[in-house]
């Protein structure tokens, strides 16, 4: 489903370092505990639970037992969710928000399981899995919606100035600029920026700027594109220096990657030609 992709985690020890997501991150846990760290504090999503993070937050996680992984993630587009409730739910576009937390609600749990298998079931129809994507939205909204409060003058522009850090991020992110340039286009000191940066993000410029080009080179890879168009477009040096980071960030190679979602593809086409 366009705006929607779902990562099953089974049996796993691997600890995802810091990184983020351009996408809402929507956990579900089946199993044992998970460790989700985030601006330097420890919490438990105990089995059972469900847990949002917020596009762009940085965290990394990790499961509390080795081998007893059992971890659901449903990558949730923002555009996806303003779209389908300001169409269907009759919600204003500028309130649709999930919250970053932890939260207890099995009928929330009940219906993205009931949407993953309406999404894996080669017999369901389009109205099947409409349905049960809208009721997902809707639940999600209802225990996880809302607008992220904060004071006013002072936080509108230290976010002002951060997502204008982003967009500088995303217009050159396959260019090799300067921290200088940066800092200038931002009107502050290189080290002031680092500074700014790191406090509101959680992780160096550089070190979130490379977090987005490995979700560029995710999406293009998906897409079918050549791992070393991959890495060019995205702003990595050569195909080795993507290799590097993608295989520390996914815990996979991006052949392997790769190979994953042609399997998936294939197996859409075989159902939808049957």
């Amino acid at each position: 489903m366009d705006g929607l992709e779902i990562l099953n985690c089974h049996e796993s020890s691997f600890r995802f370092p810091c990184h983020l997501h351009e996408n809402y991150c929507v956990w579900l846990n089946l199993s044992c505990g998970e460790k989700i760290i985030q601006k330097g504090e420890t919490r438990l999503l105990e089995p059972g639970f469900l847990g949002v993070i917020h596009p762009g937050d940085i965290h990394s996680n990790e499961p509390c037992e080795s081998g007893s992984r059992s971890l659901k993630t449903f990558y949730l587009s923002p555009a996806k969710l303003k779209s389908t409730c300001r169409e269907n739910l009759d919600c204003k576009e500028t309130s649709v928000e999930l919250r970053t937390n932890f939260y207890k609600s099995s009928n929330t749990i009940r219906l993205l399981l009931s949407l993953e298998s309406s999404l894996l079931t080669d017999c369901s129809g389009s109205l099947e899995r409409q349905t049960a994507f809208l009721a997902v939205v809707a639940s999600l909204v209802r225990f996880c919606g809302g607008l992220t409060p904060g004071p006013a003058q002072a936080r509108y522009e230290e976010k002002r100035r951060l997502t204008k850090a982003i967009d500088f991020f995303y217009d050159r992110m396959g260019d090799n600029f300067s921290l200088d340039e940066i800092a200038s286009c931002l009107d502050c000191s290189p080290y002031y920026f680092i500074r700014f940066f790191k406090k509101a993000t959680g992780l160096t410029p550089h070190a979130y700027l490379i977090q987005l080009r490995l979700e560029k080179a995710r999406a293009l890879l998906s897409q079918g594109r050549a791992i070393a168009d991959a890495a060019l477009q995205s702003g990595f040096n050569d195909q080795s220096h993507l290799y590097k980071y993608f295989q520390k960030r996914y815990g996979v190679s991006p052949k392997a990657y790769q190979k994953q979602t042609r399997m998936v593809s294939g197996h859409r086409s075989r159902a939808g030609d049957s």
